[in-house]
């Protein structure tokens, strides 16, 4: 992992150090703070003829898996760093030590990619991350059919309880479920086709993620 920003501009060297120092201050859970992604790797985008921009990627580890699994204050954290980060988005993901060490050691590419792409924004120094595993191309396709089975089955569950309630009348419910469904659909695209998925359960941020993976997944989300 790298520890520079000099390939970026000062404007977002200054984001970046002003964000890891809010999450830190929200969350002193958070043990390591890294940037990957586009932002990382030096090839982000700000394409002003159709105003998009590349998101600061960032992965946050904590050693307990409690403070991991603590959404209601990832979400606050969101919330505080989202205008400091601006005009940019950041997308935000957020694993305690041993789960992302089990996923290096098993050779999850989107992790082994991370690892060995992402700069350090922060650093407590209170572990260490395991050596990845390179994984080959039948271990690949073993952990995203592990995702979508999981995923797309349950997404189904939902969707027939949607159905159900619809066919009771119980309308309330069933646009729950409907979410509910709609939600791990999504969940299920993201995870097969990039092995992450993030905290948000917004259907809209999460179809905009979904849209690019490939043109068909653009299509049975209208979003209007």
């Amino acid at each position: 992992m790298k520890t520079s920003l000099e390939h970026l501009p000062d404007k977002k060297r200054r984001q970046l150090e002003a964000i890891a120092k809010r999450i830190r201050l929200d969350a002193p859970a958070a043990d390591l703070i890294l940037l990957f992604g586009s932002h990382a790797r030096g090839d982000w985008v700000e394409d002003k003829s159709t105003g998009y921009r590349s998101d600061f990627d960032l992965l946050v580890v904590t050693q307990s898996p409690e403070a991991a699994a603590d959404t209601s204050r990832w979400h606050r954290v969101e919330d505080a760093i989202r205008p400091i980060a601006s005009p940019s988005t950041v997308t935000l993901l957020v694993y305690d030590l041993r789960t992302l060490n089990q996923e290096l050691r098993r050779g999850q590419f989107f992790y082994v990619e991370i690892v060995s792409q992402s700069v350090v924004l922060f650093d407590a120094n209170r572990f260490t991350l395991a050596r990845p595993k390179g994984a080959t191309p039948e271990e690949r396709q073993a952990i995203a059919r592990e995702y979508f089975e999981h995923w797309f089955g349950s997404a189904d569950g939902f969707f027939a309880m949607y159905e159900f309630g619809l066919q009771r009348g119980d309308n309330s419910i069933s646009a729950f479920q409907l979410h509910q469904a709609t939600e791990r659909y999504f969940a299920a695209a993201l995870l097969v086709f990039t092995g992450t998925k993030p905290t948000t359960h917004k259907l809209d941020e999460l179809a905009a993620m979904v849209a690019p993976l490939h043109p068909l997944l653009a299509e049975p989300f209208p979003m209007a």
